[in-house]
């Protein structure tokens, strides 16, 4: 008991510190804040009620799938639903900042709202953080079954290979993001970025299916999920070039709901 407490502990502390920064924030631009929210416009209510809604299914999924591993008689941090429950419940700060962007961005100078935007898609970074470690983990171990590659037989090596790749991603994207002089070129270049990530996170579900790698969880159905994840990154990437802004940030919104709920049918339900 002392050391699930412990672990839960672990867990909220640095979430409280980024919703605490997150707090700080909106209470600098209450009057802001408060003002466009007398006077929303019909675009923004619509973006206010989806994330909102967002926020209220990953917050559902993730706690739902800490506690199921929480529960567990043995539980690392490796276990898919530590990971996937983090992935989800990283999502909340990105949303509010979302929220907070969305209130504020006609009333501050650009270059706050970049700063705001480029916060926001460094949470969007870390969020793909514990499963690309997985991932590349996983990839690894793979790779180590083939004769050309048998150094990666020891673990050692595999583990600093490992951190040593997914240093290198995330340093490339984090460069790419503080060193963006426009909101649009974040979006565009951090959803190329996070393409490689989700790709890789996506594979490691379709090879698990077909080798019956997590016959505890429909890895089918989770790989579906991801795989209309990245297709929704993709079309965040390039339609807020070519489409208007209600559109495809509503659009997004609802499709993005839709495939983490069936990741997380997938991981509640047995394979077939």
């Amino acid at each position: 008991m002392k050391s699930k407490t412990y672990t839960i502990i672990q867990l909220i502390i640095p979430f409280l510190v980024i919703f605490g920064g997150i707090f700080i924030l909106y209470m600098h631009f209450r009057d802001i804040i408060i003002i466009n929210f007398k006077y929303l416009s019909q675009e923004s209510l619509i973006i206010t009620i989806l994330t909102i809604f967002k926020i209220l299914i990953v917050s559902l999924c993730g706690i739902y799938l800490m506690n199921s591993w929480l529960n567990q008689k043995h539980y690392y941090v490796s276990d898919l639903p530590f990971l996937i429950g983090l992935f989800f419940l990283i999502i909340i700060p990105s949303k509010l900042l979302d929220l907070l962007s969305t209130y504020i961005a006609l009333q501050v100078v650009y270059e706050v709202f970049l700063a705001i935007l480029k916060i926001r898609f460094i949470i969007a970074v870390i969020n793909t953080l514990p499963l690309l470690f997985f991932s590349i983990g996983f990839l690894l171990y793979y790779i180590s079954l083939t004769e050309k590659y048998g150094f990666l037989d020891d673990k050692n090596n595999r583990d600093k290979i490992q951190r040593i790749i997914v240093l290198m991603i995330i340093v490339a994207q984090l460069i790419a993001i503080l060193f963006a002089i426009h909101h649009s070129s974040i979006i565009t270049i951090t959803s190329f970025l996070v393409f490689p990530s989700l790709l890789m996170i996506t594979w490691i579900f379709v090879f698990s299916h077909k080798n019956r790698k997590y016959p505890k969880i429909d890895s089918l159905l989770v790989s579906i999920g991801f795989s209309l994840y990245l297709l929704t990154a993709l079309f965040r990437s390039i339609a807020h070039f070519i489409i208007e802004p209600i559109f495809y940030i509503s659009f997004s919104e609802i499709f993005e709901s839709i495939t983490i709920f069936i990741i997380f049918m997938g991981l509640i339900r047995k394979s077939n």
